[in-house]
């Protein structure tokens, strides 16, 4: 047993989709969900998977629908270990449970065998001729029904099926049985507590009969009753059906059938119509198993996607509550990269997910353990998003701080939030910013403009969490700040030429260029302006004058400013004396 990757999930709307601004105490730490699991099956072939909960076993069967050789019947507990090998079952395909979970019973290729789930013990063979094919089981209200090919000389995948129900009390070896339909092709059958009476009969499409099935037959009575059929043509634009599994859900209202053709569908169970909304389509994926937790609340669609992609969608069972997705990629071939048919099933009320991976050539097969595989939790911004103490201004950097809160577990792979400034000029787009282990996070931003200015930070969701509500902040972002210095010398003498240097800068924007200086002197005598002097690309000017009066020089320079700078001005003053 190993542990393996879950995949980045796909925001769908893509890294997630679709949180708000008051000050809320961190979350209670969340221990997180066990570790997910992989365990390499000691089988050749694979043919269903049923969980039972009271006993926290989950069964496996192998089949390679030989009859020839002996096969395994799997025995896992929940944490993905071999519990218990029962190995006299032979192209064991159909498993259900008994109503009152007491009971498994196991379709093999010479009848159905039932064992005791406390004991993993065999209580009865019911054996009936073998068939050589995928044969199915399930319980309608008090009765028990599997299929079964008509004759060994036909094909399986285009032979007559009939179905078949077992009658009388659980006393001895072998049942009655009573013959009640028979068609041709392959059958899938499906049935819901909540539906006594009533199973779901699918067929593949075959020579005979082109035109693939549902029928949503009444099997209360001494003769099944068809109450509904709905025909998948080949030639319409559903492109008819290649059914490899399907489940009712819990309420036994709707049944989610995994069409290799069409997808994953939805129908209403009254009239097998499309239910509205349906499944959203997964690029490139071909639909191999379809399962709902017990609670009813999610649902797992599991898929062989070749050229990558999703090979498992968890999402609301019902698409009108959300569409939000969590997607798995196993991108593994020794450890399975598709879902088996028939391969998903879950446990623990919708907080453990078990997945049967193989590979494309079905060399191997592997079983998953999910825990936690919930679609999505709520994410949030927490508090208001602030500026601290520094001003806003133009070409200075500004920091944008807020803290993101996840419920639940976080997934190990840091997240980032994305941030937006909208001004005079329009949007503009910021670098993500890294959330940290406490959910704080600093945008990072470089104001170009004076004025308002709006910055909306937004988290598009992770692997287990759907996206937060924006949050917002606005600031006034101000000129900024300019100043000059002035290097004169403290004495200078009559008629002596003075050239000293100074030095604009700013504390935000760079000062464009070509600026211009203006000089005041002031001496005893009076003042009078000197000019103006070129600023270079540095900052740096220099002030060139000859003093002719004695006493006290001031010298004042002075930057007007522009549009995106205040204005400055500095003062020296020089004691000019008749000598040096």
């Amino acid at each position: 047993m190993s542990l393996f990757r879950r995949s980045t999930s796909v925001p769908l709307v893509l890294a997630l989709g679709a949180a708000a601004l008051t000050l809320a105490a961190p979350a209670q730490a969340d221990p997180g969900p066990a570790a997910d699991t992989v365990t390499k099956l000691p089988v050749r072939s694979y043919g269903q998977m049923v969980v039972d909960e009271a006993n926290q076993h989950v069964f496996i069967t192998e089949s390679s629908n030989s009859g020839t050789a002996a096969e395994k019947l799997l025995v896992y507990n929940f944490r993905g270990e071999l519990v218990k090998t029962l190995d006299d079952v032979a192209s064991a395909t159909g498993m259900t449970l008994g109503a009152d979970g007491r009971s498994l019973y196991v379709a093999v290729y010479g009848g159905v065998y039932e064992y005791d789930t406390a004991t993993l013990t065999k209580k009865i063979k019911n054996y009936f001729p073998w068939a050589g094919c995928d044969r199915q089981i399930a319980l309608s209200g008090d009765k028990l029904w599997y299929t079964q090919q008509h004759s060994s000389g036909q094909s399986c995948a285009d032979g007559d099926f009939e179905l078949w129900n077992v009658k009388g009390p659980a006393d001895n070896e072998t049942h009655e049985r009573d013959f009640k339909y028979a068609i041709n092709g392959p059958m899938r059958i499906a049935t819901s507590p909540k539906l006594p009476g009533k199973m779901v009969l699918g067929t593949d499409a075959t020579r005979a009969n082109p035109n693939p099935a549902l029928y949503l037959l009444d099997v209360s009575g001494e003769k099944i009753k068809i109450e509904r059929q709905r025909f998948f043509a080949l030639g319409s634009s559903a492109a008819g059906l290649d059914l490899k599994d399907m489940a009712f859900t819990p309420d036994g209202t709707r049944l989610a059938v995994a069409d290799a053709k069409g997808g994953h569908r939805l129908l209403n169970t009254s009239d097998l119509s499309d239910a509205a909304p349906g499944y959203q389509p997964a690029d490139g994926a071909v639909p191999t198993a379809v399962a709902f937790s017990g609670d009813g609340a999610y649902v797992a669609r599991g898929a062989a996607t070749p050229g990558g992609g999703a090979d498992l969608l968890v999402q609301n069972a019902d698409p009108a509550t959300g569409t939000q997705q969590r997607a798995f990629a196993f991108d593994g071939t020794d450890q399975g990269d598709e879902v088996a048919q028939r391969g998903l099933a879950w446990g623990e009320g919708g907080r453990t997910l078990f997945a049967v991976t193989t590979d494309a050539g079905h060399r191997g097969y592997w079983l998953r353990v999910l825990h936690d595989p919930q679609p999505m939790r709520d994410a949030r911004f927490a508090g208001e998003l602030a500026a601290g103490t520094q001003k806003p201004v133009v070409g200075a950097q500004l920091k944008i701080n807020g803290r993101l809160e996840r419920d639940g577990a976080a997934p190990a792979a840091p997240v980032k939030v994305t941030a937006v400034r909208e001004d005079a000029d329009g949007k503009h787009t910021l670098a993500p910013a890294t959330v940290a282990e406490d959910g704080t996070f600093t945008v990072e931003d470089t104001p170009s403009r004076v004025g308002s200015a709006t910055y909306t930070v937004s988290f598009a969701g992770d692997a287990a969490h759907r996206p937060a509500k924006d949050a917002t902040l606005t600031v006034e972002v101000a000129k900024a700040g300019t100043a000059v210095t002035l290097a004169a010398p403290e004495r200078s003498r009559i008629g002596h030429t003075l050239d000293f240097t100074g030095k604009l800068t700013s504390n935000g924007a760079r000062i464009p260029d070509g600026q211009l200086v203006t000089v005041v002197r002031e001496t005893p005598l009076g003042t009078k302006m000197l000019g103006t002097a070129p600023v270079a690309a540095d900052g740096t000017f220099h002030v060139v004058d000859t003093p002719w009066t004695a006493g006290s020089t001031t010298y004042t320079v002075t930057w007007n400013g522009g549009g995106s700078h205040e204005g400055s001005s500095a003062s020296a003053t020089v004691k000019v004396g008749l000598r040096g």
